[in-house]
Order: structure tokens, then sequence, then C-alpha cells
């Protein structure tokens, strides 16, 4: 019998945490190669911490044939490459694979990367992924494939990717109650997904180039609904979560979606909540009133910042007004909010800077990885070709990395520092100056507005190069607690 195993490589950074054991990518391949009835497993190394060791020997054990390697960003590659080297080295003979979002951005990199690698498969896999498998078992050419990309004699060939248009014949995800997220306050809840992809042009996001041509395509309400209903009495789960990047946007299609999906759930008197995300540009009143009544918990809104000429350049199509009044639409109607945000840009002046954190102290709450959140460079993202143009891009010594950069206003710069050092000064054990001014401040939130706004005092009135004041976060702190 020809045995396939999907895996997810164990990250061994501790600090790359997950909310859910759901991985819906290699769950709904799953899904579709026991809809062609190909035997196969999923392997979560990352949730279940198996090292890249012990999946080589389970592997190996195990007589797998096929190896499908899900690599979904920059951060998981060299977690992904290793596991293929280390199975070459074990002398792992079957055929392995490699794809996900990050591959589907830099293939020819990465089948240039790993002479160990087969196969590598761009877009989406649900169709040729089981082309792909059955072509192996009857030992046929795998030529023609849509997303298949290989190397033979040096030479690469490569089939473009082709999307799904009608995303109701993909077979729902393979999934148990082990594969639930936990929520403290909610209990269990299920990952879902609407449909596929996103209308917008950020400029930090590559996900978008995944799927091409750049636009949404749903499932039908029905469709979405009979699945929620499947899970729901199945495993007496009530609680979801879309993943969508955009659970729907206003055009013709995302309204005839939301409507008929508000429609559904409705006529079933299906009992249920969900959170999910939305751009700013598509909240309205009359929407997320309809969906609070069928059960919408929580909203997470990409706010990414607070100056217009920032969120200009990052083609968000919104501005900061537009930002207040969705956020007073929610705020009216009840609805929880969660709110991503980029504090800091190289592109930004000390007094841009300033203005942003401004408007996240006044209008969001917040925690400690948001109040330094430094843009990310994403391979393919179009913050790639802005900090090009502007001399600010720094490049990479490897395949995987996020750009390094400098920035426009050496002020900035100069924030960065010091921020950085605080930060690491006050993750020390023994870091009683952040404990006392802990135990001072009204609460966490006081104390990081303290520090931010004393090092922005610091560099608008030292006119001395900052950077040669090693003890400066310890200054910073020590003011505070004065």
């Amino acid at each position: 019998m020809y045995k396939c195993l999907l895996v997810v490589p164990c990250l061994y950074d501790e600090t790359y945490q997950v909310s859910s054991s759901e991985y819906l990518g290699l769950q709904y391949l799953g899904a579709a190669l026991d809809m062609n009835d190909i035997n196969n497993e999923i392997l979560n190394a990352h949730v279940n911490k198996i090292n890249n060791y012990d999946v080589c020997t389970y592997i190996i054990e195990n007589g797998f044939n096929f190896i499908g390697i899900s690599c979904l960003s920059q951060l998981c590659y060299p977690y992904a490459k290793d596991l293929v080297l280390l199975l070459r080295k074990r002398r792992y003979t079957g055929h392995i694979c490699m794809g996900g979002f990050y591959v589907s951005l830099a293939y020819q990199n990465i089948i240039d990367d790993i002479d160990e690698l087969d196969t590598i498969i761009v877009g989406e896999g649900e169709q040729s992924l089981p082309t792909l498998i059955k072509r192996l078992i009857a030992k046929e050419s795998i030529d023609g494939i849509s997303g298949l990309l290989y190397k033979s004699a040096g030479k690469s060939t490569f089939f473009e990717p082709v999307r799904i248009k009608s995303l109701d014949v993909v077979p729902f995800p393979k999934r148990d109650i082990h594969q639930t997220g936990i929520n403290k306050s909610r209990g269990r809840f299920f990952r879902i997904l609407a449909g596929r992809g996103c209308y917008g042009k950020c400029a930090f996001c590559s996900i978008i180039k995944h799927y091409k041509p750049r636009y949404k395509i749903y499932r039908s309400a029905k469709n979405v609904v009979d699945e929620i209903e499947f899970l729901l009495n199945k495993y007496n789960v009530h609680s979801f979560q879309f993943i969508d990047d955009i659970f729907y946007d206003l055009s013709k299609n995302g309204l005839f979606f939301i409507n008929s999906f508000i429609e559904e759930i409705t006529r079933r008197k299906l009992v249920i909540t969900f959170k999910c995300e939305l751009r700013i540009n598509d909240i309205r009143r009359l929407e997320i009133e309809k969906l609070q009544k069928i059960g919408l918990q929580r909203i997470a809104i990409g706010v990414e910042s607070g100056v217009d000429r920032v969120l200009n350049e990052m083609k968000k199509g919104f501005s900061k007004k537009d930002i207040n009044n969705a956020f007073k639409i929610l705020d009216d109607c009840g609805v929880e909010t969660k709110s991503f945000y980029i504090t800091v840009v190289p592109t930004m002046s000390l007094e841009e800077l300033k203005k942003n954190y401004e408007f996240l102290f006044n209008n969001f709450e917040y925690f400690d990885k948001r109040i330094y959140n430094r843009l990310r460079v994403y391979c393919n993202s179009e913050y790639e070709n802005i900090l090009k143009e502007k001399g600010l891009l720094i490049k990479k010594d490897n395949l995987h990395d996020m750009y390094s950069y400098s920035y426009v206003d050496n002020r900035v710069e100069q924030f960065v520092a010091i921020l950085e050092k605080i930060i690491d000064f006050t993750e020390k054990e023994d870091s009683k100056l952040i404990k006392e001014c802990n135990d001072l401040a009204n609460d966490y939130k006081n104390t990081w507005e303290k520090i931010i706004l004393n090092i922005f005092n610091y560099i608008e009135n030292d006119k001395k190069n900052i950077n040669e004041n090693e003890n400066i976060y310890e200054s910073i702190l020590s003011n505070i607690l004065n």
C-alpha cells in the first residue's frame, strides 16, 4: 500500500506559539487525498513538539512512500529545509514534496536551494496533490499538473497554478475533537474558512500574491453552514473562528455571501458564536447588526497606523477618519474588537512615530508585543520595492530571513535602539526597576506609556549622539521611578 504523510515541521523557537492545534491547509489536503482513496496521515509536529529527528524516525519506521511538507512562512523555512536534508541523510528514498504560502512565493529560489527536494506545489493543492500522487503510484509522467515545479538534470520545469473556482467541490477538512482550539473564556472552537483570497493591496502583505488573480472566491453560504452544522452536531462545539484574511467585503459577491450566510444560520436556528476579520472599508452598521443577531462576538481589524501618510504608503485604502468611524460603529453595536497595529515603519519621521503611538494609546487596547511591532518585510511584498527605491533595504544573506533596513530619520533609529534595549532589560529576571515600575504604575498600560514618552523626550531634548550612552535605558526607567 502506498502511504503518504503530510507534515507540519516543529519550530524549535518556543516563542512561536499556536492557539489551536488545527492546521487547515494540511487538513484540507488530507481530506482531498481521502476523497481520492489515497492512504494518508497528518503529523503536526509543531503542536506536538516532535523534533525533526523523531519525525524522520517515524517516517522511516512506518514506511511512508510520500512526504508532503508544509512551509507556511519564512520563519518555517529553515525547519522545513532541515527536515528534507535530515531525511536524505538518513537514506530516505521516497518522494518529498513541499508546499505552503511561503513556498508559493519563493518556489524558484527554494528548488534551487534544496537539491534533495523532488517537487514543489505552488498555489492550492487540493486538486494537484492527488493527481501527483496517483501518477507517482502509476509510474506515469508528472508533466502538466497545475502548480507543479520539479528539477531534472539541472533544469526546472514549472506548470502555472490555476485557482479553484468552485470551492464547494473541496471536501471539508479532516478533523477530530483533539484538533480544536481552546480559548480560556469561550472553551473549544473550530477554525473555518468562508473563502480564499483578498482584494486588498496592503504593501506589507505577501500572502495576497499566493492567490492569482487577487480577489476573493467565496464558498456558497450553504456549504459553509453545512460544515458548521456538521461540526456542531458531531462534536457539540458551538464556537467558530473564521480565519479568512477578510470574512466578506462590500462587493456584489461579498454582500450576496454574507446575506445568504445570515439567512442560512437564521433558517436553521443554529446557536453559535463566531469571530472574524474585516477591513475598515467593509464595516457598515447594517451588516454588523445582522451578524450580531446570529452570534458575532469579535472582529479583528488591521488598523496598522494612525498616520495618514503611512496608511497611504501601506496602500490600505482608508484614512484615520475612516478608522474612527468604523470603530464608532462597532462600539455603538457593542462588538468586541481586536486591532493589529504596526508601531514602527522605517519611512517615518520622529514626529510621525510619536503621532502613531499617541493614536495607539488613545484608541486601542494593547499588550507588550504590540508596543513594539516593527514593520516586517516579507518576500514579494510591496515594501521590498518601496524600501529599495528609498535606498533603505539591507540585503539579507540567506533565502528565508526577513530583510533588515535603515531609517529615513536617524532619530527613529535611535528610538528603536533604545526601546529594544529597554525591552531586553525588562525581560531579565533580575530587573528590579521594571518590577518596581509596574508596582507603582496604575496598570501595565500606564507603565509602557511612560516609558515610550520618556524615550521621545530624551531624543527630542538630547542633542548628543544618544546611541553612545549605553546606560540610557536604565536612566529612562530611573527617571520614571523618580
